[in-house]
């Protein structure tokens, strides 16, 4: 099985990797290739909590009315700068696994 998750935690440990200019931008078109490469292959994720409404829960921590923005976009707003905002992102990526890890 496939988890964003997984990968997500070895971006964290090291973004200059995966990542060649450590932007939250970057790491937005990572993920859409991310699942793009999975919907070709018909591969399933195995995602727990769904990594699709990380953007609504983004929206509402940080009172946007929708979350038309992309999650990217809202948390480089918060932040103005693309590296604090990746660092930012992986914050908000593990409160959100710890309020939500647990549901189907």
């Amino acid at each position: 099985m496939w988890n964003i998750y997984e990968h997500l935690d070895k971006i964290s440990k090291r973004p200059w990797m995966f990542i060649w200019d450590n932007s939250i931008i970057s790491l937005r078109l990572y993920i859409l290739w991310y699942y793009w490469c999975l919907n070709e292959k018909e591969f399933i994720e195995n995602e727990i909590p769904s990594f699709h409404n990380f953007h609504d829960w983004v929206a509402k921590k940080y009172w946007y009315k929708e979350s038309t923005s992309w999650w990217a976009n809202m948390i480089l707003d918060q932040t103005k700068d693309e590296k604090k905002a990746l660092e930012k992102f992986f914050e908000l990526l593990s409160e959100y696994k710890n309020e939500f890890g647990d549901m189907p």
